[in-house]
């Protein structure tokens, strides 16, 4: 019975593990946008308040 259906669950937890693969890149690349502005951000305003 187990024999059965494990390829189908197997297929399918790959395919599952793959898309949210994917999207964490995808959250992780805009993540690190939004850091590098922010970081960029913070270093103008230091910049302006050591002024």
């Amino acid at each position: 019975m187990e024999s059965n259906y494990t390829p189908a669950v197997k297929k399918k937890t790959e395919a599952g593990y793959a898309s949210v693969w994917d999207n964490n890149t995808i959250l992780s690349l805009v993540y690190l946008g939004l850091l590098l502005c922010l970081l960029h951000l913070l270093r103008g305003l230091i910049d302006c308040m050591a002024y």
